[in-house]
């Protein structure tokens, strides 16, 4: 209806050390923790910093970017550091919306994250080429999508 499509799966995708970024655009954003092959579709990042660089052959009219996070509390990714679209500038430390952790229900005993919630960085259209998301966590963490609402 709005002509808007995922345009990172046109992208190259750079995502080092993880051999998985084939897994941050398979269209999949698992969400039972006790499925091993929900487990298996992340991609999985060890502590430190991390760049993710997605680069279009074609310049693209994008409006959002989305980087949908673990499904489970012990790997999440707390904040993006900083999102860069070249050209325009930068967003930095974009933060977990603190609905989607924290004890969301009472019954739960331990920590608990919505499956899969994401990061979102929303803009006014504009061309877009190239963008740059950097990140870093003390602990391992694993990411489960990325979405470039492109057209």
């Amino acid at each position: 209806v709005s002509g808007y499509r995922n345009v990172a799966k046109e992208a190259t995708i750079t995502a080092d050390p993880t051999n998985d970024k084939k897994l941050l655009v398979d269209d999949k954003i698992p969400m039972h923790i006790f499925r091993q092959e929900h487990v298996d579709l992340q991609a999985k990042f060890n502590s430190g910093k991390h760049t993710i660089t997605i680069e279009f052959n074609e310049t693209f009219k994008a409006t959002a970017i989305a980087l949908y996070n673990s499904l489970d509390y012990k790997t999440r990714l707390e904040k993006i550091d900083k999102i860069t679209i070249e050209d325009y500038g930068s967003d930095v430390d974009i933060k977990m919306n603190p609905e989607y952790m924290d004890n969301y229900y009472e019954e739960y005993s331990s920590e608990y994250l919505r499956p899969g919630c994401p990061f979102i960085c929303e803009f006014n259209e504009r061309d877009v080429k190239k963008i740059t998301i950097e990140l870093s966590s003390e602990r391992d963490f694993a990411l489960s999508e990325l979405v470039v609402l492109g057209r």
